[in-house]
């Protein structure tokens, strides 16, 4: 057999994923989670959570699925508080976590109950973002609290952009909007709705940076940053 072709259906929800460990990166998950939603009027049409670190393999959480389909957005604190104690219960049916070295399979049911609240709240009160992003029209749905560093790093992927100090002072941060340097740190990304975004993975391809490093390396530069 020969494979001549791949087809991955287009998708039009949002999906969050989420990874709990000792560390971002270099080291194995005590549990991670990945949540794809499809919602219309307050209502979950289309729901797949996958779980990763509980087991052997990663798996489906089905009867968590079934159960948040039935449900209408929560509108209360005291809602949402009921829905989590379901979804305890639903991943119950779900999961058995394993105990290793770096958790018990308590904790990690545990974990796996908050982070799937979390992950399905994010994505349930998710207000939508258009904006440009280096030059090309972006999409995407945020929590209406995120700042654009979140969107940039945790939902688009662009890693470029660091976060160093958290408020507003190293400039690791730094992207433009229309044209005007920003802490995307401090920036909430809602107010990027309509307007052009620069990153450094932008930057990156403008012909005026590749003379700038040239000159760079022909000189021995070294940047120098002042308060």
């Amino acid at each position: 057999e020969i494979l001549t072709e791949i087809v991955i259906p287009f998708k039009t929800g949002a999906a969050r994923f989420r990874k709990v460990g000792k560390r971002n990166a270099l080291a194995i998950s005590i549990i991670n989670l990945a949540v794809y939603m499809e919602k219309e009027a307050g209502r979950i049409t289309t729901l797949a959570i996958a779980i990763g670190s509980a087991g052997p393999t990663a798996l489906r959480a089905f009867h968590t699925e079934e159960l948040l389909r039935t449900w209408k957005r929560p509108d209360s604190e005291e809602k949402w508080q009921s829905l989590h104690e379901e979804i305890a219960i639903a991943l119950s049916e779900d999961i058995s976590p394993i105990d290793d070295i770096r958790a018990t399979g308590s904790y990690r049911k545990t974990v796996a109950d908050n982070v799937v609240l979390q992950l399905v709240r994010e994505l349930w009160e998710a207000c939508e973002l258009d904006f440009i992003l280096n030059g090309e029209a972006c999409h995407t749905e945020i929590p209406e609290d995120a700042t654009l560093l979140k969107v940039l790093r945790d939902i688009l992927h662009l890693t470029g952009t660091k976060e160093g100090c958290g408020e507003g002072d190293c400039g690791a941060c730094t992207v433009l909007v229309d044209g005007r340097s920003v802490n995307s740190c401090l920036f909430p990304a809602v107010q990027a709705e309509g307007c052009q975004v620069m990153t450094i993975e932008g930057v990156e391809a403008h012909p005026e940076l590749a003379r700038i490093q040239k000159a760079f390396v022909d000189y021995g530069a070294v940047p120098v940053l002042r308060a």
